[in-house]
């Protein structure tokens, strides 16, 4: 089984369990249409623990609790193939766990794509557990 997070342009198909901690996660890119970026791919895997106040006007705090960062390049990704990426998962930290109120540790990938004209940023939630 497979899940697919999919953000404007982007889509992003892992396995339907997620990630495990300890265990490098195999996921794949996809785009809506050709892409031809114009330097490396930036990557970042981060955990963050995200505190909301439950009044709708208080806007929370996000702390960084592990987060890695790796270059990639490749020449085109294309929609019926997408582009293979690994993301890294440390040994020990915190599963995806979220409330009610949008507090809890969430697990983001996010890639930047150059491209010709300006750079595309998709963002994906990524569910990880022990």
């Amino acid at each position: 089984l497979l899940r697919i997070v999919v953000r404007v342009s982007w889509q992003l198909e892992l396995p339907d369990e997620g990630g495990v901690l300890g265990h490098p996660l195999s996921a794949t890119l996809f785009p809506t249409r050709s892409r031809s970026p114009t330097a490396e791919l930036t990557c970042r895997v981060r955990c963050i623990r995200m505190s909301r106040n439950t009044r709708a006007s208080a806007r929370g705090n996000i702390e960084t609790l592990w987060e890695r960062t790796w270059t990639t390049s490749t020449a085109m990704i294309q929609p019926q193939v997408g582009f293979a990426l690994e993301l890294p998962l440390p040994a020990y930290g915190e599963p995806t766990q979220m409330d009610r109120t949008g507090s809890g540790v969430q697990w983001q990938l996010n890639v930047v794509v150059p491209l010709q004209d300006g750079s595309e940023e998709p963002v994906f939630d990524v569910p990880v557990r022990r």
